[in-house]
């Protein structure tokens, strides 16, 4: 039996988190915390153990840490897995990946997998910050 991949959901909004957390859960084992700073501290922790995430989704305006800010204090194994997760097309995501909300659940879906996958096989690129043409293509531009 294969082991699901293990996401971490970082996002203060009760009912996205709620959703996303329900919709990926079929596909992944999927943990969550409402601010940066609990986010932060639960990869510290696995960490320690010398476990990490698969994927980190992590929301940019959040209340006592954002989004940028938590990836700052992460160590390069989880920066190489964290998606900037931003309602600005025009923000740049220093992993190289970011999404925009208000994408449907497929291309949160397609994200997630593409992102996990280029993960195992080759580094993130740069993310430019430019506006992709639409949010789908956003969704899925920004995840390569």
């Amino acid at each position: 039996m294969r082991t699901k991949k293990k996401i971490l959901i970082v996002e203060d909004d009760k009912l996205v988190r709620n959703i996303v957390v329900k919709f990926l859960s079929k596909y992944y084992e999927v943990y969550w915390s409402e601010n940066g700073r609990d986010g932060r501290d639960v990869c510290k922790f696995k960490e320690k153990e010398c476990k990490h995430f698969d994927l980190i989704l992590c929301d940019q305006g959040m209340p006592l840490m954002t989004g940028l800010e938590m990836y700052e204090t992460l160590d390069d194994t989880h920066k190489r897995r964290f998606i900037l997760w931003t309602g600005d097309t025009q923000l740049a995501s220093p992993s190289g990946r970011k999404m925009i909300k208000g994408s449907s659940a497929d291309d949160i879906f397609e994200c997630v997998k593409t992102a996990i996958y280029q993960t195992k096989h080759r580094p993130p690129q740069a993310d430019t910050g430019q506006t992709p043409k639409s949010k789908s293509d956003s969704t899925k531009l920004t995840a390569l």
